[in-house]
């Protein structure tokens, strides 16, 4: 994976008692995140609402175990010059999933769905919700 932001969070969820953690990580695919960066300190989660909606998304997965999940927020006032170099003029999000990034919303929702464990269920409508609405 791409390490060059400015902030990496890690997400990693499992038993540390019996050390499910250590023993399944080998199983389960890190996915990393690039989300925009608040306009505040540069370092936070921003403002964005496809960041966020993927951010969800892919926690979810995360608690579940079937994803070991890194978040990486970028400032992009001023972004890293080797984001630039990756990803041009590229805004986030941007999902990184095995070495291979996939730079566009529709794109992103289905990879989630379609190659990231437990992902089909997420963008499956409720139909109790939908009556409703």
């Amino acid at each position: 994976l791409i390490h060059f932001y400015k902030r990496n969070y890690q997400l990693v969820m499992g038993d540390t008692e019996t050390g499910e953690t250590a023993g399944a990580a080998a199983n389960i695919p890190e996915i990393e995140l690039i989300i925009k960066a608040s306009t505040i300190d540069g370092r936070r989660k921003g403002a964005c609402l496809f960041c966020q909606e993927y951010f969800m998304d892919l926690y979810l997965l995360a608690e579940l175990k079937t994803i070991a999940l890194k978040i990486t927020t970028v400032d992009m006032l001023k972004p890293p010059p080797d984001f630039r170099s990756n990803f041009d003029s590229t805004p986030p999000p941007i999902l990184i999933d095995a070495g291979v990034a996939i730079l566009e919303n529709e794109k992103i929702e289905r990879h989630i769905m379609k190659a990231i464990p437990g992902g089909h269920n997420l963008f499956v409508q409720d139909k109790e919700v939908a009556g409703i609405i």
